[in-house]
């Protein structure tokens, strides 16, 4: 007998035979055929095959233990625990990525590693995005709509992200965030707003903006928006629902903002210091500064560098400096897709007295050679611009004014007057912009003319 090593089967052991050669086998099938085709047995039938003698061999197969089910489920529960403990070890020593995150309302939060923060997941069945709203206003970290089931949207939740400087290498200087508070404000496009001064705290960080009102599609809501920056960048969070909606969503709304949390990114970060641009000119005694980075000088024809090309008293025959400003939205944008909505010039007048209403009538004469006699060029009603606005300290006089055409509807400009004395002539920046958008690109344009100053 032959035992099988695997499986432990015994089978029995014969020598080998002989093999009959082919024709030898066709033979003897013809000799059968025949035999049963005539019914009668043949008359000498053929003599067996001998089989070839060759010696028995001798088999020593190697002892095997048979196999056992109990044995197979310990390996298997053995290798199952090791990947468990090994797959813990991972985990735990990654605690802290963005799959990671403590439990809330929403379940575990996840991490935008673009723009350093973590936040609540949200629930799928209850929070849906607004993918029609998030590009109009501006939401580009989200924003998200909560409903009931078969039912038309009642709450929002949404955030704005913004990066100062270079990619966020610096905090917002002055009225910096306060600005990209309003913008968010001003793209939600409500109707009859009202708005009051708040505060709070998301982040483990002091937050400031507004509650408020309004309607938005004839819809009344109501809401909050808050602004906080972290390592160069700064974020402007957003809850508001409908009017009758507002009391009972409110907690839930203020539970999903607070989940915020910074992130561990940027760890190299380092702030390249709140220094704005300085202008002048060569032998003036005079200056502007840029804190928003936002306006670029023309330089003349002749020199041909640089992007905004141009000979400043094309503008005005005492100008010394000319300014456009970009788009605040345009931060990230390729140069060749910018827009610039504003403009500034520096004026030297040394016969114009030094207020604003002084040298406003050197801008009406100016105005009139380009546009004809037929323009209005005055002062707005109680000496503030058309928007909300806390103008900044300055060592100039500062005055708003407004141009306009009687035949033509759409030819209205804002324009915005700081003048000073130094050095005995009045130096003063003229800026304007189409009144239409004067609640976006004003308070640059006053910012920058509130400047000027004498030269440090």
């Amino acid at each position: 007998m032959v035992t099988c090593p695997i499986c432990r089967t015994r089978f029995p052991y014969r020598a080998a035979t002989a093999t009959v050669p082919a024709p030898a086998r066709e033979e003897a099938r013809e000799e059968l055929r025949e035999e049963s085709w005539n019914d009668e047995p043949s008359a000498a039938p053929a003599p067996p095959v001998q089989p070839r003698e060759r010696p028995n061999r001798l088999v020593n197969a190697n002892y095997v233990p048979k196999g056992s089910k109990k044995q197979t489920v310990l390996i298997l529960s053995g290798f199952t625990l090791a990947s468990i403990t090994v797959l813990a070890v991972i985990m735990i020593s990654m605690k802290g990525h963005k799959w990671f995150g403590n439990d809330g309302p929403s379940g575990p939060k996840y991490t935008d590693e673009n723009f350093n923060f973590r936040f609540n997941n949200f629930e799928p069945e209850k929070w849906r995005q607004d993918v029609d709203r998030r590009d109009p206003f501006g939401m580009n970290g989200f924003l998200y709509q909560q409903r009931e089931k078969d039912s038309d949207p009642d709450a929002w939740i949404g955030m704005r992200c913004v990066r100062f400087g270079d990619k966020g290498n610096r905090a917002p200087r002055e009225g910096e965030l306060e600005k990209e508070v309003d913008l968010v404000l001003r793209n939600m496009k409500l109707g009859g707003v009202q708005k009051v001064p708040a505060q709070t705290t998301i982040g483990n960080q002091s937050a400031t903006g507004y509650t408020f009102n309004g309607n938005m599609q004839d819809t009344a809501v109501w809401g909050e928006v808050y602004g906080f920056h972290n390592k160069g960048i700064g974020y402007i969070i957003t809850i508001w629902a409908t009017e009758s909606k507002w009391k009972s969503a409110q907690k839930e709304l203020v539970a999903m903002r607070d989940s915020f949390e910074f992130a561990d990114g940027r760890k190299d970060w380092k702030d390249v210091g709140g220094q704005s641009r300085n202008y002048f000119v060569d032998g003036g005694d005079y200056q502007l500064e840029d804190t928003f980075e936002l306006w670029q000088r023309a330089i003349p024809e002749e020199k041909q560098k640089g992007d905004y090309v141009r000979d400043v008293t094309d503008e005005d025959d005492n100008a010394t400096m000319l300014f456009r400003c970009r788009h605040p939205d345009d931060r990230l944008k390729d140069p060749r897709q910018m827009r610039y909505p504003a403009d500034a010039v520096v004026l030297v007048l040394p016969k114009v007295g030094d207020s604003a209403q002084d040298v406003s009538k050197h801008v009406l004469d100016t105005l009139t050679k380009k546009h004809g006699s037929a323009i209005k060029f005055e002062a707005y009603p109680n000496a503030k611009p058309p928007f909300e606005f806390k103008t900044p300290s300055s060592a100039a006089n500062i005055g708003y004014y407004k141009l306009t055409h009687p035949a033509d509807r759409d030819f209205k400009f804002f324009y915005v007057i700081a003048a000073k004395k130094i050095n005995g002539q009045t130096v003063a920046v003229v800026g304007w912009c189409r009144e239409p958008i004067s609640e976006l690109m004003g308070p640059h344009i006053v910012r920058f003319a509130a400047t000027l100053k004498d030269r440090q």
